[in-house]
């Protein structure tokens, strides 16, 4: 798979909102230091036992896993369709093998598990576990954490984070926008580029990690090909192929020590105005869902048309 993707999308209204925003929010005094904070949360190296970051670093297992927790919320909290391994498959975006194999990987993960209805048990339910919601949620957290940087304001961000339901709800009320709206990530092509590749988004915000550091003077992260690859437990191979294609394309180099010597600015320029859109998507979409509270409303979408595999 290339760098770049060529794909033309058409941008909704309300995505195409959300850009022109991100783009005044860049303004603030502290976004970059904002930004920073995201990535030096999200470049952490895998955590020790099972394997969930291998499981979930490439785009096409994130959504699919993001559905499921999507499907599981709102049958729970709202009354829609049972989240069903078979009502996954339509939607994951995957192939019903490969819905199935992930299901499964989950399973013996113990990050999800399979109920039987109370008033059916022949209906089989999927429910995603606490810690596979924080995983999946960990990126929107961080994001949430990062707004609350520029607000002064950790409070929000605290309530999130301490709340597995909660966060499922976000989760839940992100996928109904993907559905409506389409997804956020499609107009910015290096960025779906990356995250579409295997620990290709994990590599990403450690390059920008490592820009923001060397612009503040901080400590350095090492680049190179095997640090990187044991930091996120994948092959060094792989990671060579990444890096070499950022190369290529004249966004990425690195001296013989693993220092960051370049880092292109359309790529920077990409990726913050990405953040700063994720920021104010997920903070307001946090705000929702801590007003709805115990009386949630969400609409049933069964009847229109579903834009979640896009």
């Amino acid at each position: 798979m290339g760098y770049e993707l060529n794909n033309e999308i058409a941008v909704s209204r309300e995505v195409a909102k959300l850009i022109a925003s991100g783009a005044k929010h860049r303004s603030h005094p502290r976004f970059r230091q904002a930004v920073a904070h995201y990535c030096d949360s999200m470049s952490q190296p895998a955590p020790d036992g099972w394997p969930i970051w291998k499981l979930l670093n490439r785009f096409s297992r994130y959504f699919a896993t993001y559905i499921l927790i999507h499907n599981f919320f709102a049958w729970e909290q709202y009354g829609e369709t049972h989240p069903t391994a078979a009502v996954l498959q339509k939607q994951s975006g995957l192939s019903p093998r490969q819905t199935v194999n992930l299901v499964n990987a989950l399973k013996a993960g113990r990050l999800v598990t399979v109920e039987s209805l109370p008033s059916d048990r022949r209906v089989k339910l999927l429910r995603p576990s606490c810690e596979i919601i924080r995983e999946i949620g960990r990126s929107m957290l961080a994001y949430i954490q990062a707004e609350g940087m520029l607000a002064g304001d950790s409070s929000r961000a605290g309530q999130v984070a301490r709340d597995p339901e909660l966060l499922g709800d976000v989760i839940c009320h992100c996928a109904r926008f993907v559905r409506l709206h389409g997804t956020v990530i499609h107009p910015f092509p290096r960025i779906l580029s990356l995250a579409s590749r295997d620990c290709g988004y994990l590599l990403l915000v450690t390059l920008m990690a490592a820009h923001y550091r060397r612009l503040d003077g901080r400590s350095p992260i090492t680049l190179s090909t095997n640090a990187l690859a044991k930091r996120y437990d994948t092959s060094s191979s792989h990671v060579a192929n990444v890096l070499r294609d950022l190369k290529d394309f004249g966004d990425f180099s690195s001296n013989r020590d693993g220092t960051l010597e370049h880092l292109s600015a359309d790529l920077v320029d990409e990726f913050e105005t990405w953040s700063a859109c994720e920021m104010l998507h997920y903070t307001a979409l946090a705000d929702a869902a801590l007003a709805r509270g115990a009386g949630r409303q969400y609409r049933d979408l069964s009847g229109e048309e579903d834009a979640m595999a896009g």
